[in-house]
């Protein structure tokens, strides 16, 4: 990942742990996902090699999502965020990625 991509996701992060506290409920998940569209793109249809989340379901998001947490498969900066997430953060995020047309 290039050190750009890698300094807008921290400052993403740092910006949205802190945004979410106050938030409710929906509106903290929508704000849980946008970090994903940093690197995924706001439609799923990320560029280059980094993998669509368009047209998954999502049990196969979350499915992915809880490998990562559990440093399943290749380590990639994903085991690292996905740490962040609880199981019912996980569930939700993707129910909401999986929703993406």
């Amino acid at each position: 990942m290039h050190i750009f991509q890698q300094s807008v996701l921290i400052i993403s992060l740092l910006f949205l742990s802190l945004s979410t506290w106050s938030a409710p409920p929906e509106k903290q998940i929508e704000s849980l996902v946008f970090t994903c569209y940093t690197c995924h793109g706001t439609d799923g249809e990320s560029p280059g090699e980094i993998p669509k989340l368009k047209g998954k379901t999502p049990e196969k998001i979350e499915e992915k999502l809880l490998q990562f947490r559990q440093d399943q498969g290749d380590p990639t900066i994903m085991n690292r965020i996905a740490k962040g997430y609880t199981e019912d953060e996980i569930k939700r995020i993707a129910e909401y990625l999986g929703g993406l047309q």
